[in-house]
């Protein structure tokens, strides 16, 4: 059975999910769903602390982050396929009865169902694609087409690993958006992780990169950007294409998607790690609205890296604010490199 709210389909189950992982997405269910495409990688800078969020903190995570744990990954292990979807599948492969749900924090007191956050939320930026070195690209192919590099697969890679060594063996769960350097950027991550400890993939249109128009002309890229500098860059709208407001919109409706996502019992684990593979622009607007940035904060901000990722950490001890999460990255002055 598949829901709208993160159900994985046996056609779908991570086993398969891997698999395609080393291959462009074709036009089968499984494909479809679990958005998997040939090889890429992230990397990123940071913003200004909000007031009051209350339990995630939010880091800035680079090729050069230090490892917490050394935890080991088994190449190749096989998935174990739960027969029951409504049952959670745990990293090792099993899964829970109803029964034991409750004592994993699953329903509150009065046994209704309740918002489990994640231990951390991480959001990575593709690798380096062909339009990233040449911007003549977009003339002749679809954005949504634009493949990596050999350096931007090799990023994916690297993401991957630094990844695992700051979350050790977790239970998993990935969005990504359906672009094929997003896609191949999570198949370079992937070969990181046991794959017993991925929950499932889902392919996220939401997390899109901003639509710049169809085919593009050199010229006109050129000067759209720079009347966009003038005009503003959350609210200047490319020809054919989005507004950053039209990013922001987005990425408001798939956070509420993703907090239904925290209340379905097929992932809902208090040890739950999600990694979100996405773009530059779209990135920042994520946290925009996550922290409620103000319009002039994100004016400020420039794209993160190829390859680099946000970690944000769920706080153990909730603050009066009834806000979820929270933003610790040190000062305003420190976040501005965005």
């Amino acid at each position: 059975m598949t829901t709208n709210m993160f159900a994985v389909s046996p056609a779908c189950h991570p086993r398969h999910a891997f698999a395609l992982a080393s291959r462009v997405a074709g036009g089968n269910d499984c494909t479809r769903k679990s958005g998997l495409g040939k090889g890429s990688h992230a990397r990123f800078g940071t913003r200004r602390a909000a007031s009051g969020h209350t339990p995630l903190q939010f880091q800035v995570g680079d090729s050069s982050l230090s490892s917490r744990r050394k935890a080991s990954h088994r190449p190749g292990a096989r998935m174990h396929h739960p027969h029951d979807q409504r049952r959670f599948l745990r990293g090792s492969g099993q899964h829970f009865p109803h029964s034991d749900q409750e004592s994993l924090g699953l329903f509150s007191g009065d046994g209704k169902r309740r918002v489990v956050k994640p231990e951390r939320i991480i959001i990575v930026r593709h690798g380096e694609s062909l339009g990233n070195r040449d911007e003549s690209t977009y003339v002749h192919v679809p954005d949504w087409k634009i493949p990596l590099t050999k350096k931007g697969f090799g990023e994916g890679q690297k993401a991957g690993e630094k990844i695992k060594e700051y979350i050790g063996d977790k239970p998993l769960f990935i969005y990504t958006s359906p672009y094929l350097r997003t896609k191949q950027t999570l198949a370079g991550m992937v070969e990181a992780f046991d794959t017993n400890y991925i929950v499932g993939v889902r392919e996220e249109p939401r997390l899109t990169e901003q639509q710049f128009g169809n085919f593009q002309n050199l010229a006109t890229i050129v000067n759209s950007k720079a009347e966009r500098a003038r005009f503003g860059r959350f609210y200047y709208r490319f020809p054919q294409g989005e507004s950053g407001l039209d990013v922001y919109n987005r990425a408001t409706s798939f956070i509420a998607t993703m907090f239904r996502d925290f209340a379905n019992e097929s992932i809902a684990r208090d040890d739950l790690n999600v990694i979100i593979v996405t773009h530059g622009l779209t990135l920042r607007l994520l946290v925009m609205r996550w922290f409620q940035y103000s319009i002039a904060d994100f004016e400020e901000t420039l794209n993160p890296e190829n390859g680099s990722f946000v970690v944000m950490e769920r706080k153990e001890k909730e603050d009066t604010d009834s806000r979820f999460f929270k933003d610790v990255s040190a000062e305003r002055r420190d976040l501005r490199h965005w």
